[in-house]
């Protein structure tokens, strides 16, 4: 990296992350149900080829997510992007796709993943730049984990290196006043995101230990079409769109259930959780308005302790036509005393 291109190790300064924190803290003392509308949250996170020994990172997916408390998940964004793995790196680069996200390790000249990196730059510049959130200096302010609790890997090194990565690709940031990803955008925990909802908007006090446990739920692990197109192929949820997504719902799972739905009247709409919805291809934004809905029953569940002929799904809910055991009848768990053993009939 040249030294006229930003760095983002600013990021790891304790100060600079605080400020941005109090920064959070005061746009949300302004909060009102009108001002909540007008708040869009944007998380973020990357897949990656490989971390060298220099710490460097070598991306090759992103998946973002736009959101607010009274609307909901409202834009996603996912792409695959064209990478490969630094020189003496390929057993580890392989052994890591192999374990999560099953991305090729080198995918350079591969149509399917974008190699027009101004055009990505800019795609990911004007998704992030709609948070409402903004520290002191101006920079707009990003969220994403801090560790990717189904890998273990820390996930907010890895974006930060991933936006930097972007930097150097296009060289930007190299003239007074231009653009970049490094220099334009803060990337803060989400936890503390929620943590500041908590104590500001609900007045309540919670551990951040139990708001790190409501953002690592497996509730929407196995729900329909969270992922982009490659990673829904092969049922592998180690996607970023995924990653984001169910950040996102949990999220508002998390701050509508301890009194933010009464205090600021946001009222439950279907963009709340996750919908049945199609993606229309990976790599692209969408909205979810304009993308056409799975019928509910078009598909079954068969949980693994629901193998009875009787088992039902309705609504998405497992039901039993089983009768309620009556006792003297023969019928449910209970067998009649009128039972012949001989012809293996019930007889009255």
């Amino acid at each position: 990296m040249t030294d006229s291109i930003p760095s983002m190790d600013n990021y790891s300064d304790s100060d600079c992350e605080d400020t941005a924190v109090d920064d959070i803290e005061q746009s949300l003392t302004e909060w009102s149900p009108e001002k909540t509308n007008e708040s869009t949250i944007v998380i973020v996170t990357f897949n990656v080829v490989v971390k060298d020994i220099n710490d460097k990172y070598y991306p090759n997916e992103i998946g973002m997510t736009r959101m607010s408390i009274t609307d909901g998940v409202q834009h996603g964004y996912s792409k695959l992007i064209q990478n490969t793995h630094p020189q003496g790196f390929y057993g580890t680069a392989d052994k890591f796709s192999k374990d999560t996200h099953k991305i090729p390790i080198n995918t350079i000249d591969v149509p399917e993943f974008c190699g027009d990196y101004h055009q990505l730059f800019n795609e990911i510049y004007l998704f992030m730049d709609a948070s409402s959130f903004k520290d002191r200096k101006g920079r707009k302010i990003v969220f994403c984990k801090t560790i990717d609790s189904r890998s273990n890997v820390e996930d907010m090194p890895q974006v930060i290196g991933s936006l930097e990565w972007m930097d150097n690709k296009v060289n930007a940031g190299q003239k007074p006043g231009a653009r970049s990803l490094c220099r334009d955008f803060v990337v803060i925990d989400i936890v503390e995101l929620l943590f500041l909802m908590t104590k500001t908007c609900c007045r309540q006090n919670r551990a951040k230990a139990l708001l790190i446990d409501d953002l690592n739920s497996c509730r929407y692990d196995y729900k329909a079409n969270m992922r982009c197109e490659f990673h829904d192929e092969t049922e592998n949820n180690y996607c970023a769109l995924f990653a984001t997504k169910r950040t996102a719902y949990l999220l508002i799972d998390a701050i509508l259930s301890i009194g933010f739905k009464t205090e600021y009247e946001v009222k439950p709409k279907d963009t709340h959780i996750p919908k049945n919805i199609l993606i229309e291809s990976e790599s692209s934004i969408f909205k979810g308005s304009e993308i056409p809905r799975v019928p509910l029953n078009s598909y079954k569940l068969f949980p693994h302790n629901t193998r009875s002929p009787y088992a039902n799904v309705v609504n998405n809910q497992v039901t039993t036509n089983k009768q309620s055991p009556t006792p003297g009848s023969g019928m449910g768990r209970g067998r009649s005393t009128n039972w012949s053993k001989n012809s293996g009939n019930r007889y009255n």
